[in-house]
């Protein structure tokens, strides 16, 4: 929930940044995005405002407005007359206040936003390159929640944030190409949508057993069980059983490969796996040394 994500801000400085709020969304004339990820919003709320504010720096940065917005929605009684400034803010093209519109619309009642209005707010900031917009407008299409439902929508908005680099729209991409939602088949594609998540997410990476069954269903690529191992075996102890099920089907020179490869993987990219760092799961739910 966006409004129960945001920490406590400082109220330094906070009547100056509001009191000259007009004059500054009067001279934005562009698409803007502050944040072009949820994530890099988050860390903005407990580092750097928290530090601007504390030394009064940054009070007439559109940034800095736009967070101080959405403190105000979560403490003031009168939620109404903020969420007017924030509308003004999207208004003047800021596409993360667009997005925000949308979102806590959702949340609350208003007189000044309908909830028409804060999905075309939304589809805005999606046409604004935003790339958790376009997220969210995709997973709309797929439900047909407040939009008719439809997969070539859903497929074209995914790809749009898989192409400004957002590792889980890929994979969805990709998905999107081995079932032939909103899309032709197409499992080569498919298969190279997630081997650029790979790539875009490396130690964030979590779709191992999907690309393992690539590898061995030879889906996009040709049968390759050594990696196919290697890619379960980066799923650490989930992929314990997937490892004994094909293992017959190898010599041991080649799950020998497949572990080394995955041990490879792990010391390039400094993400190791419970089996790698010597751990075993035990019956209680805990790991321990072997």
């Amino acid at each position: 929930m966006l409004l129960q994500k945001i920490p406590m801000l400082s109220t330094l400085s906070a009547k100056v940044a509001f009191s000259i709020y007009i004059t500054l969304v009067g001279s934005i004339a562009s698409a803007q995005v502050l944040y072009a990820t949820e994530e890099q919003e988050t860390d903005a709320f407990f580092n750097e405002t928290a530090d601007n504010i504390s030394v009064g720096v940054s009070a007439n940065d559109p940034h800095y407005i736009y967070l101080s917005l959405l403190r105000k929605l979560e403490d003031a009684p009168d939620k109404e007359k903020t969420l007017v400034k924030l509308k003004a803010l999207a208004d003047n093209n800021i596409a993360d206040a667009k997005y925000s519109l949308y979102l806590i619309r959702q949340q609350i009642d208003s007189k000044s936003v309908s909830r028409e209005d804060a999905l075309n707010y939304l589809i805005a900031s999606a046409n604004d390159n935003y790339v958790p917009a376009q997220k969210t407008l995709a997973t709309l299409y797929l439900s047909g929640k407040g939009v008719e439902k439809n997969a070539e929508k859903y497929y074209y908005w995914k790809e749009k944030a898989a192409q400004q680099g957002d590792g889980d729209a890929m994979i969805d991409v990709a998905r999107c190409y081995f079932a032939g939602k909103g899309i032709m088949r197409d499992d080569t594609k498919g298969f190279q949508w997630v081997i650029k998540a790979l790539n875009t997410q490396t130690s964030r990476f979590n779709d191992w057993n999907m690309l393992a069954q690539l590898y061995e269903q030879g889906r996009g690529t040709p049968v390759d069980l050594v990696k196919a191992y290697m890619c379960y075996d980066l799923e650490g102890t989930a992929g314990i059983d997937e490892k004994a099920r094909i293992a017959p089907r190898m010599t041991e020179a080649e799950r020998a490969e497949g572990l080394r490869l995955s041990r490879e993987w792990q010391e390039q990219n400094h993400s190791y796996t419970f089996p790698a760092l010597g751990l075993e799961h035990q019956p209680d739910g805990s790991y321990r040394h072997r």
